[in-house]
């Protein structure tokens, strides 16, 4: 209840009432105002508050300090003005200050506590919310006093830290938060860069990038406290692990890959032109990777006649058809005969021999 006439100076009219405040009575520029008293349990020795709303539904929250506990009570804020009852937070030794801000830029309120154990130990512990009204584990910052203050210092838009230290000086914590970036270098199996990887990144708005010579990938102005996820693919690649996830980013990541050539087979069977099975034939692949000939039996068709090669007894035949199934050909271009004395005996259009050698060349038809 509020009683009295107008204020003569600025007086806020709804303050925090928490356990240990006494006096309900407040003069103002000679005027009278009385307060309804409402006392809510916190730790041990409260030495600090802060109002916010950290569960973000648009009620004010009471955070305590508890200096002996070494807890921070959160105490959140009901319909009619008053608080619930308190869950209770570890912070550091002694904490004695709390400050409020959005020091990962994730939209959601952290509390910064200082701790005042001694010269010796004095720290600030920085707690990141959870917007839901809970708060991460604390991590601590060396130095630091009794009190702290909130003040974006480099004007680079993120919350820094003030504190009155214990000997004689102050401490400035700079707000180096994000944004972050995530990185990493795709390999093969033998450790060789990857290029032409597609890299898609996932969590925010779907981000696709290409690697480059050296198998590198960069996604940079990422906002902290998302999730990402990082996937690479290549058309007969696997890749390990599938994709890399990165959870609620704080700092700047690395993720690499290692991607593995796929293997296939290619299988069949070699006839003659009756349809029988032809064993003995050595079938050579071409293409991206090559293949040597060693020693098979092949039924010949001669589409011109037989050359002396200059550089060996043996001889060279072009246009070498081998019949295969379904009467389909595969054609060689040149084919080199030996040993020197191999015996070819052939009809008009046919000839059967043992050779060895090497296919220089191949096209198929």
């Amino acid at each position: 209840m509020l009683r009295g006439g107008a204020c003569g100076f600025l007086v806020r009219c709804l303050i925090p009432i928490v356990a240990g405040l006494h006096g309900a009575w407040a003069i103002a520029a000679g005027q009278q105002y009385v307060f309804n008293r409402l006392d809510f349990a916190t730790g041990n020795r409260p030495s600090g508050t802060a109002i916010a709303d950290v569960k973000g539904d648009g009620r004010q929250d009471l955070i305590v300090v508890n200096q002996t506990d070494g807890t921070v009570s959160v105490l959140l804020g009901m319909p009619d003005g008053t608080f619930g009852s308190r869950t209770d937070v570890s912070a550091g030794t002694g904490p004695h200050g709390i400050v409020i801000g959005d020091f990962n830029e994730d939209g959601k309120i952290d509390i910064a506590v200082t701790n005042t154990c001694g010269p010796s130990c004095g720290n600030i512990s920085v707690l990141l919310g959870n917007g839901d009204g809970t708060f991460q584990k604390s991590v601590n910052f060396q130095a630091g006093g009794f009190f702290a203050t909130v003040f974006d210092l480099n004007g680079d838009g993120k919350p820094d830290i003030i504190s009155a230290g214990q000997t004689n000086s102050v401490a400035v914590f700079i707000n180096q938060t994000g944004p972050y970036s995530i990185s990493g270098t795709i390999r093969d199996s033998n450790s060789v860069p990857l290029s032409s990887v597609t890299v898609t990144l996932s969590g925010g708005a779907p981000v696709i990038i290409n690697t480059d010579g050296t198998g590198t990938y960069a996604f940079n102005d990422l906002t902290a406290g998302q999730t990402y996820t990082v996937t690479p693919t290549k058309t007969n690649y696997t890749f390990a692990p599938l994709n890399q996830v990165f959870s609620k980013l704080s700092s700047n990541a690395t993720g690499d890959f290692v991607g593995t050539l796929n293997n296939y087979s290619i299988s069949g069977k070699v006839r003659d032109s009756f349809r029988n099975g032809m064993a003995g034939v050595t079938m050579t692949l071409s293409g991206s990777m090559s293949g040597a000939m060693t020693s098979a039996i092949f039924r010949l068709r001669l589409t011109q006649p037989m050359e002396k090669s200059s550089h060996e007894k043996g001889f060279i035949i072009a246009n070498i058809r081998i019949v295969g199934a379904s009467n389909r050909n595969m054609g060689i271009a040149a084919f080199h005969l030996g040993p020197r004395r191999t015996e070819i005996k052939s009809s008009p259009k046919r000839a059967q021999a043992m050779v060895t050698g090497t296919v220089s060349a191949s096209t198929s038809e």
